[in-house]
């Protein structure tokens, strides 16, 4: 739940059987402190295109990032975060994208955590030229112009 200093104390009484008394008082909550976010060049452009294009996807990511600094840190919104970082390219141009690197670095003294991610998009998909038949009620070119994904 991002609480990373707990002051812990246990206390033994001296009836038989002894009790144990455990108390634990949580501290401050954690925040997210940095978040970076490094997305590969894709392999399946050329090292100009795939450079910007890293680098684009990775400013889409940073402003979509659902954690940022100053938000408190648990594990489930973490684990949200990159889910949802992970998604946005494998829903676009990119299925085959894969989460190389993650990372909370806590510093629990400070109860801040720094996030790391790295994410290596794959090869783009794209479609090739479509190829319609079959069409008896309808011009081809209402089917050339039909979106067929939102994004």
């Amino acid at each position: 739940m991002g609480y990373f200093s707990p002051d812990i104390t246990t206390q033994v009484d001296d009836a038989h059987p002894p009790t144990v008394t455990v108390k634990v008082a949580t501290g401050l909550p954690t925040t997210v402190g940095s978040v970076a976010i490094t997305v590969l060049p894709s392999p399946g452009l050329t090292d100009a295109n795939a450079a910007a294009d890293a680098t684009t996807l990775t400013d889409e990511l940073m402003q979509a990032w659902s954690l940022p600094a100053g938000q408190r840190f648990t594990q489930a919104a973490w684990d949200s975060a990159k889910s949802q970082a992970l998604s946005r390219l494998t829903h676009a141009q990119f299925p085959a994208a894969t989460l190389l690197t993650s990372l909370a670095d806590v510093d629990s003294s400070a109860h801040s955590v720094a996030l790391y991610l790295e994410i290596d998009p794959g090869a783009p998909f794209t479609f090739g030229e479509l190829a319609i038949e079959g069409l008896a009620r309808y011009e081809a070119d209402m089917v050339v112009h039909t979106r067929l994904f939102d994004g």
